[in-house]
């Protein structure tokens, strides 16, 4: 009797575990789509931060008043004439902190973008070239990683100042662009280089190499893709300390000269000012935490 009915227990566990296997994976399924949620949400509203905001940089400035203008009284609080108000000189400031948005926002778009290509180029090669190559670019690598990258940035600014390097953009905003693309692709390259080198062994990559694949199939095909990945969520967050940085250049003399728009400068030039005149530094620097805002949510629904 005790043994029909063990029997009977063991069959009936037997037929119930795939289902509580069914189970559990339905759920496991389901606790993923949940956390992946927020994720997508924190997506959504960083590109929508940042579509609005360059969509803005870019029509409002032609229909706008000449941000060079001096058109109104100095220091006039914002008003139905000047929405953000004027600045030290009576210029406008709504016109000048769309004006300068949309160059900061290119400043960091460009800027991170050529670093994240670049380094993660330099990182591909380092990890399939010659170990001699690869110490070498390591050398190079650490070097920049061990000066800090402020003060890098302030010195090429300093040394390239007024030189029209690039006759496109205005003498120091081609200064900064190059700084930031000269100094900013060591990390991603470090960060790339490590991830080819540990991909090379993985199953897939190994299956690759023996079906007889190419090294540059296999570099650009198998490799690349899953490097890109973390480099540009790394990349996004990296545009947060870029948008800071170019703000905070304006405080250290190493900025966008005048008169072009930038939006560190207008806060630089109206801290003397903020007991009476808060507008001229408040108001582009609530446009900088917005863009610092749009970036670091990007950035964080890239976690993984």
């Amino acid at each position: 009797m005790m043994a029909s009915v063990t029997d009977s227990v063991h069959d009936h566990t037997q037929r119930s575990e795939p289902a509580m296997r069914s189970l559990i994976g339905r759920r496991r399924r389901l606790a993923r789509r949940v956390l992946r949620i927020p994720r997508m949400t924190e997506r959504v509203l960083g590109f929508g931060i940042l579509g609005i905001c360059l969509l803005a940089f870019i029509v409002v400035p032609y229909v706008s008043k000449d941000p060079n203008a001096l058109n109104s009284l100095p220091q006039q609080p914002p008003s139905g004439r000047n929405w953000f108000g004027t600045d030290w000189l009576g210029r406008d400031i709504f016109a000048r902190v769309f004006d300068a948005g949309r160059l900061d926002l290119l400043i960091t778009i460009v800027g991170v973008s050529i670093c994240v290509l670049g380094g993660v180029l330099i990182g591909l090669i380092a990890a399939t070239a010659h170990r001699y190559v690869r110490a070498v670019i390591v050398w190079l690598t650490d070097a920049f990683l061990a000066i800090p990258f402020v003060v890098i940035v302030i010195a090429l600014v300093n040394v390239i100042g007024q030189t029209n390097v690039l006759p496109f953009l205005a003498p120091s905003v081609d200064a900064l662009l190059l700084a930031i693309v000269l100094v900013g692709w060591a990390p991603y390259t470090r960060l790339a280089m490590a991830q080819a080198l540990a991909m090379r062994e993985r199953e897939h990559i190994v299956a690759a190499r023996l079906l007889g694949y190419g090294r540059m199939r296999i570099l650009l095909r198998h490799i690349a893709p899953g490097v890109m990945g973390t480099n540009m969520s790394y990349g996004a967050s990296q545009a947060v300390s870029t948008i800071g940085l170019i703000a905070s250049l304006a405080f250290l003399g190493a900025g966008v000269r005048e008169p072009t728009p930038d939006l560190g400068a207008m806060m630089q030039g109206g801290v003397e000012l903020l007991p009476v005149a808060w507008w001229i530094t408040i108001i582009p620097g609530l446009f900088v935490l917005l863009l610092g805002v749009g970036f670091a949510l990007v950035a964080d629904s890239g976690r993984q």
